[in-house]
């Protein structure tokens, strides 16, 4: 399918030029290289506008989704989607990611506790984590910093902050004890 003629469940063209999805597939192309044949996890897919993208260019895309709205709308966009939140939402998928993403997940109405386990559970399955939040959403900066893991904030269009989290690999002369 190209991306022209891919639409959301609500009408609105989806293309993978489009802002929501962009700042997250510029990321994900600076650290991944090539993104066909990768496999992504998008936590709190919505109705699946990213995974469509991420499909479009070849990835091994997969979801999940706390609310059965964005299950139903994802499901008549031929999408399958876990209906699961939080924590949970990597826990049914079976191996590593190259990259475990969210859109606007992580700030807002998801409380300190939640966000904690969501990065922790993430951090057992990839390497990598890319989120989009808006400024007023992103909350204790703290949260995402953890011992071993390199944390980038990458303020966009004076709304938005892209936040990539990175596990840190030791060079060929050092042990992962000593990587701080």
């Amino acid at each position: 399918m190209m991306p022209e003629q891919l639409s959301h469940s609500l009408g609105t063209p989806i293309t993978t030029d489009s802002s929501d999805y962009a700042e997250i597939l510029h990321e994900l192309k600076c650290r991944l290289g090539r993104l066909e044949g990768k496999r992504v996890h998008d936590v709190g897919c919505g109705t699946g506008g990213a995974l469509i993208a991420f499909k479009t260019l070849g990835m091994n895309a997969s979801g999940s989704e706390p609310g059965i709205e964005g299950k139903l709308a994802a499901a008549k966009l031929g999408l399958n989607i876990a209906n699961v939140g939080g924590e949970r939402a990597l826990q049914n998928h079976s191996g590593r990611f190259d990259a475990v993403v969210s859109l606007n997940v992580l700030g807002g109405s998801v409380n300190r506790k939640k966000r904690l386990e969501i990065l922790d559970a993430a951090r057992e399955k990839t390497d990598l984590q890319v989120h989009s939040l808006f400024n007023d959403s992103l909350g204790d900066r703290r949260d995402f910093l953890a011992e071993g893991w390199r944390t980038t904030f990458t303020p966009l269009a004076e709304i938005k902050t892209v936040v990539v989290i990175e596990r840190i690999k030791p060079n060929k002369n050092q042990t992962e004890r000593e990587v701080v």
